[in-house]
């Protein structure tokens, strides 16, 4: 498909724990395409390894795993680190920042010094991010000092700063208040509009409303679509 970004087909994942091998993922099928908004319910860790083999972190045992039109274990190392530097954004639920910086300074780090950005490029990118993430008013504020929902946009603002083609999000709303979520949920609606893939791997059923396609991962490593 034209629009696919990725596309996973009977996917299969082991892990040995203790010389014995746990399935954690069971036959999985996923399509990812551009614009959409997709939430993934489920638990640790079938969730987080899920989310790794569409990040290019792990591979899968079995299936098949195709990434912007390639297999996935046909990547090498460097392939990989790529596309996670320029096609896949990451949030992490613990976030993904550094607490003694302030935002400004966060935002320049995540830019990557091989695109060779002069300084009014930079300065425009990290302005225009800061914009559409509302915190300019912020950028001068160290991290350890904003609220977690300011938090969690900044972590949101370092993965989208590369303009990545998809966004993945483990649990968007962790520690949010609700009226926290509404907003973060509404932003990153708005920016899957713009043609970017959201998918949000969550056990938070408040985001569901805002999904275009609902996925949940069972205990025994099944995924089911309900919408």
């Amino acid at each position: 498909m034209q629009n696919s970004i990725v596309t996973l087909k009977n996917v299969n994942k082991f892990i040995g724990v203790q010389h014995e091998s746990i399935q954690i993922l069971r036959n999985v099928d996923l399509d990812i395409d551009k614009g959409e908004f997709i939430v993934i319910m489920g638990e640790n860790p079938n969730r987080r390894v899920l989310l790794n083999i569409v990040s290019a972190s792990e591979t899968q045992s079995s299936g098949e795993v195709m990434l912007f039109n390639r297999p996935l274990k046909s990547l090498s190392s460097w392939d990989k680190d790529l596309l996670r530097n320029y096609k896949i954004g990451v949030v992490n639920k613990n976030g993904d920042f550094f607490y003694n910086l302030t935002v400004y300074e966060n935002l320049l780090m995540a830019l990557d010094i091989e695109r060779d950005l002069g300084y009014d490029e930079k300065k425009k990118t990290i302005e225009d991010i800061l914009d559409k993430l509302n915190l300019k008013w912020k950028k001068s504020d160290f991290a350890y000092a904003l609220t977690k929902e300011e938090q969690k946009r900044l972590s949101l603002a370092r993965a989208l700063i590369k303009n990545p083609e998809i966004l993945l999000i483990d649990n968007a709303a962790q520690e949010l208040k609700p009226e926290e979520e509404e907003c973060i949920a509404t932003l990153l609606k708005s920016i899957s509009k713009e043609g970017k893939a959201i998918v949000i791997f969550s056990k938070n059923e408040r985001v569901v409303r805002y999904a275009d396609k609902l996925y949940k991962l069972d205990t025994n490593g099944e995924l089911n679509r309900y919408f």
